[in-house]
């Protein structure tokens, strides 16, 4: 901090050093300077070739004038096309020039500093007193906004111009508009006095719009009063005469011209690179020495703020400022970083999208893997079911009906064939008795009727069953036949279950896969009488499980068409079957298992049509009982041979 506070207060020494030897210069005797310069030496002033009348021309001669008195003959005056003062800077021909604020910003990368701005009673403020007016036709009513003129013809003075073309420039770049595109075509009238021609190509059609320096037409109508009302400025910056106008906030009154544009600095006096610093330091004094002249009060001040024409080059891309217009990458980054930005954002977008849907995708596609994994679980377990309900059929009813009737069936089949062969025996002799052919035949009747018989008893199967019996849930069986004959997906009715108990479990004492079968005969019966009849809507095989009276009861009905009384009887004494390949035993096996366990099959008309079946079968006792000591007698195969 110590050698900070050292730094500032030795820059204040040099600053009050400074100060005292400029104090020194301004009160110095001319002839201090004059010693110094050599007596022949020429002092070249440029002036711009302005447009005429212009509302700082009444500077200029009393400018010369005074340079003059101190410089004499050494004093070179000369007028220059804005192009050729250009030139003349850069090529160090002139000492002091005097052009438009704009023209000066643009030779400062040449070497030229400004050494004093006008101003003016009208406008005091040196750094907002110059601006343009963009006038029209008051008649064009199609032209109310600057975008109105948007491909129109416009007029002005040279397009070198600062005010007849760059300030102009500006306004249209900053409303949003290409200005180099804007107009459909301009008429540059040229310098001097032939920008007063605009007005007349304005009045008779030729162009769209005028671009006038400030005050320009305020002056043409004071000396052609016939044109008052004819004419309009368009786009007005000035505030219609408000009080605070423009970019000057100094100002304490309306403004006397109006205008399209900004103001900004006026003409301005400067040095080139060549100008001796003497020369500098008197034309400054003289400038700033010269009375106010002109009816505006015309004279010299210091302009401190030329940021205005240097922001107005910068967004034009001109003077220090062209090399914006060169199309190399950064340039092109910078200009259009926005637009990368908003580019990167949507790359970003994407990407982040593209992220999302491959993961997406990923779980999606596990998911898919998962519902095809479960849904071949489901076909192998419909599979597994359909089998086991076959493997049910076969194994509980024609494994069992199979190895009954072949045991069975055995003995009369040996002796019918005993018979059979021995008869064609006797028949072969030449003297056989017909005696003992009827003999045979007699016998051959008896083994007949016996194989009959066993085929009876053998459909009375279940009262003569030997396999053993245990306690268990009548629900989980029924349920579960329920679950194998859904999965196996053969039928197109539902199954409704319901459970009418107020016990938590209703339990029988009997074998599971006997009762099982019971279960799956008396629902696939019902499915299949369903399938028989397509008219029914919603097809549906209700399955209600309960208890009462000491039996458990398992009852299935279907919402098939109503049975009439005839078939019903016929039902219940012989149960046919209605399949075209059914052998007529799945009832009656059923009926003789439910027999078999103390229990009956009862047929009834369902309430809402179809059929009614119920299975009626002892409940268990609380203790599991054995299987040896169950009430209904077990006869085996060899009792019922014996009894044939």
């Amino acid at each position: 901090m110590f050698r900070s506070f050292t730094h500032v207060r030795r820059g204040l020494r040099k600053t009050l050093a400074l100060f005292s030897v400029a104090l020194w210069i301004s009160e110095a005797p001319q002839g201090v300077f004059a010693a110094r310069m050599p007596e022949d030496a020429p002092v070249r002033l440029g002036i711009v070739a302005y447009v005429r009348p212009s509302p700082f021309e009444a500077v200029v001669r009393p400018t010369i004038e005074a340079l003059r008195a101190h410089f004499g003959e050494r004093l070179e005056v000369r007028f220059y096309p804005t192009a050729d003062l250009a030139r003349a800077v850069r090529a160090g021909e002139l000492d002091v020039f005097l052009s438009s604020s704009g023209f000066f910003l643009s030779m400062r990368a040449a070497g030229a500093r400004s050494l004093a701005t006008v101003a003016s009673v009208d406008y005091p403020n040196p750094n907002h007193n110059d601006g343009a007016a963009l006038v029209v036709r008051s008649d064009r009513e199609d032209l109310a906004t600057l975008a109105d003129l948007k491909g129109k013809t416009l007029a002005t003075n040279v397009p070198e111009s600062f005010t007849g073309r760059l300030v102009l420039a500006g306004e249209i770049l900053r409303s949003g508009y290409d200005p180099d595109r804007f107009f459909g075509a301009v008429r540059y009238l040229g310098p001097g006095e032939r920008l007063q021609s605009s007005l007349g190509l304005l009045a008779s059609g030729e162009v769209d719009a005028a671009n006038l320096r400030l005050c320009f037409l305020e002056a043409w109508l004071a000396r052609h009063p016939e044109d008052a009302g004819r004419f309009r400025v368009l786009h007005r910056k000035d505030n219609l005469g408000a009080a605070s106008a423009g970019d000057d906030e100094t100002r304490t009154g309306p403004e006397p011209c109006r205008r399209s544009t900004d103001l900004y600095p006026a003409w301005t006096v400067a040095s080139t690179s060549v100008t001796d610093p003497d020369v500098s330091r008197l034309v400054t004094r003289i400038l700033l020495d010269i009375p106010p002249s002109g009816e505006h009060g015309l004279y010299w001040s210091v302009a401190t703020d030329f940021s205005s024409i240097d922001r107005l080059f910068r967004d034009l891309k001109i003077g220090h400022y062209a090399y914006l217009r060169e199309r190399t990458l950064r340039r092109f980054v910078a200009e259009y970083r926005e637009w990368f930005l908003v580019a990167g954002l949507l790359a970003l977008g994407l990407v982040l999208h593209s992220v999302r849907i491959t993961q997406l995708v990923r779980r999606r596609t596990a998911e898919l893997v998962r519902a095809l994994g479960e849904q071949k679980r489901l076909e192998l377990a419909q599979r597994e079911a359909a089998e086991r309900l076959e493997r049910l059929e076969r194994t509980g009813v024609v494994g069992q009906l199979s190895t009954i009737f072949a045991h069975e069936m055995r003995q009369p089949l040996g002796a019918i064939s005993l018979y059979s062969c021995g008869l064609r025996k006797m028949t072969a002799t030449p003297n056989f008795s017909p005696e003992h052919v009827r003999t045979v035949l007699d016998k051959l009747d008896r083994q007949t009727a016996r194989a009959d018989a066993i085929v009876e008893r053998v459909r009375a199967y279940a009262k003569r069953g030997s396999r053993p019996r245990t306690v268990f849930s009548l629900e989980s069986v029924v349920r579960r036949a329920v679950a194998d004959l859904a999965a196996a997906g053969r039928f197109r009715a539902r199954i409704a279950t319901e459970v009418r108990s107020g016990e938590a479990s209703i339990s029988v004492e009997a074998d599971p896969l006997e009762i099982e079968i019971v279960a799956l005969n008396l629902i696939k019966n019902a499915l299949e009488a369903l399938e028989q009849q397509p008219s029914i809507a919603d097809p549906l095989v209700t399955v209600t499980i309960g208890a009462s009276e000491g039996r458990a009861e398992l009852a299935v009905r279907d919402n098939g068409a109503a049975l009439d009384a005839e078939t019903l009887e016929h039902i219940r004494t012989s149960p046919p079957s209605s399949k075209a390949d059914g052998l007529g035993l799945g009832l009656s096996i059923v009926r003789g298992i439910v027999e078999n366990h103390g229990g009956r099959l009862a047929f009834e008309h369902a309430p809402e049509g179809g059929l009614l079946v119920r299975a009626l079968i002892p409940l268990a006792r609380r203790a599991t009982r054995d299987p040896s000591s169950s009430s209904s007698p077990n006869v085996s195969s060899a009792d019922t041979l014996n009894t044939l």
